[in-house]
């Protein structure tokens, strides 16, 4: 009989030890969310757009993908359309700020509830804004303190992180910034296209935002650092983008 319970105990180590080494050998995934952007605002993609040497730095080490398009034009939408693979208007989900969430169809399940089936510690950071029911039930974690840090030990993780700096709200500021408040980004030097209004107003905006892509750099910058110090960068892929377009007409 106590042979056949050591028997029993090695036998389970040696299968939960084989599931840890099954579960560490999976990569980790992390996406970088930049509200309200569009590829205009990076100097990656227009010669004209801010300087972001940390998503730069990434793009060196990665691909860039130059025709990936987003299925919504605003951002719980386009969201939805990410955390779902499927277009809105499929599932019922392309009503932003709808008076009723939509339930997902049968089968259809979110990314993030794939992953953590799949043995995943899915974390968001902090944004969800889904136009669909059950979003709790699809993250172990969300909120502003949510990470890859609570996971267990060599579990892989599903990191998302949105960058709320570049949302369109930050074009709301009161009139005198444009007289009193200097951006980063000259307004004078900015060579607008012909179907932008060349106001005053309009250049200061324009600055204000391509200030506000740099500083959404410089916090994805952060988040990239903290893995690299946890060790974690080898053996994860990180996915940079934009929700949906820019905030300007």
């Amino acid at each position: 009989m106590f042979y056949r319970l050591i028997t029993i105990f090695i036998s389970l180590f040696l299968f939960s030890n084989a599931i840890a080494t099954e579960l560490q050998n999976k990569p980790n995934f992390v996406w970088l969310v930049s509200e309200d952007s569009g590829r205009e605002y990076f100097n990656l993609y227009d010669k004209q757009g801010a300087k972001t040497p940390n998503i730069e730095r990434l793009a060196k080490h990665g691909l860039i993908f130059e025709n990936a398009l987003s299925n919504a034009p605003v951002c719980s939408v386009a969201r939805s359309t990410l955390a779902t693979g499927a277009y809105a208007s499929r599932i019922g989900v392309q009503y932003h700020r709808a008076w009723q969430y939509a339930d997902l169809p049968k089968g259809l399940i979110p990314i993030s509830k794939m992953l953590m089936d799949d043995g995943y510690y899915v974390a968001n950071n902090y944004k969800t804004d889904y136009n669909f029911n059950g979003t709790q039930t699809f993250w172990h974690e969300t909120g502003k303190k949510a990470s890859w840090k609570k996971r267990q030990k060599n579990q892989p993780f599903f990191f998302m992180k949105t960058f709320e700096v570049s949302h369109s709200s930050s074009l709301h500021f009161p009139a005198e910034y444009v007289d009193t408040k200097d951006t980063y980004h000259d307004p004078e030097l900015i060579d607008l296209p012909p179907y932008y209004p060349d106001t005053k107003t309009f250049r200061y905006t324009y600055a204000r935002y391509l200030d506000k892509i740099k500083e959404m750099d410089r916090q994805l910058g952060q988040v990239v650092d903290e893995l690299a110090a946890d060790g974690l960068l080898e053996n994860t892929f990180i996915f940079f983008f934009g929700d949906h377009g820019g905030p300007l007409p």
